[in-house]
């Protein structure tokens, strides 16, 4: 996997727990 993906996977968990905090 390239760098870009690594962080673009880490940004969807980020994204995913926010909205479970938030949700």
């Amino acid at each position: 996997e390239t760098l870009q993906q690594r962080e673009a996977g880490t940004t969807v968990e980020v994204v995913a727990a926010q909205t479970k905090a938030i949700a």
